[in-house]
């Protein structure tokens, strides 16, 4: 019996520590707003307002915002869009003050904008 005890509350701690290590990636990600400049003048910024998540992009005069209500895993993002019928996926990693943000096999480096 005090094996079985000692198993499930050993069960709860790896499942409580696992749990705590993956909100940390979605609230480092949701936290803080990112953005990317690149050297041509175009931009690409991320921001979060409470379940809506916004992906804006400009370059050449032309912007396009893909925004919605978004699911957060510990290394995926997806945005619902309304306006534009679609659903988007994107591979998130944070790095300290910069996060990876891809999408279909390219990826750019956003910065955190305190």
């Amino acid at each position: 019996m005090k094996k079985f005890v000692g198993t499930v509350i050993f069960s709860c701690i790896l499942l409580l520590t696992g749990c705590q290590s993956r909100s940390g990636y979605i609230d480092e990600l949701t936290g803080y707003a990112w953005q990317a400049e690149f050297k041509g003048g175009g931009q690409v910024s991320l921001t979060f307002s409470g379940d809506t998540a916004s992906i804006h992009l400009e370059n050449g005069g032309e912007s396009e915002t893909i925004e919605g209500k978004f699911l957060a895993d510990q290394s995926q993002l997806i945005i619902f869009d309304p306006s534009l019928g679609q659903n988007y996926g994107f591979d998130y990693t944070p790095q300290g003050d910069t996060l990876l943000l891809g999408m279909n096999g390219s990826t750019v480096t956003l910065e955190k904008q305190k």
